[in-house]
């Protein structure tokens, strides 16, 4: 099975940075799980062309693209509304 690489764009980055060290830890737990297999622990939305799911109990949710030909993921933006 494919590996996945998760790459930052700074704003999701800055977003992540704000997080409260309990919040960030459930998104690097699901970013674990993204990169192992990143449409299975996703929702795609075609008409934005991205995909999203949720950390921490529901109470974040991250939107990211998938790119095969990298192998890579690419976080667009990270929401915590705890």
């Amino acid at each position: 099975m494919v590996r996945y690489t998760a790459r930052w764009v700074t704003y999701a980055d800055e977003q992540r940075r704000s997080l409260s060290a309990d919040a960030r830890q459930t998104l690097d737990d699901k970013l674990a799980l993204l990169c192992t297999a990143p449409r299975r622990y996703g929702d795609y939305s075609p008409t934005r062309d991205q995909w999203s799911t949720h950390f921490g109990d529901g109470w974040g949710v991250v939107l990211y693209t998938i790119e095969d030909r990298w192998n890579m993921i690419t976080v667009l933006r990270v929401s915590w509304a705890k």
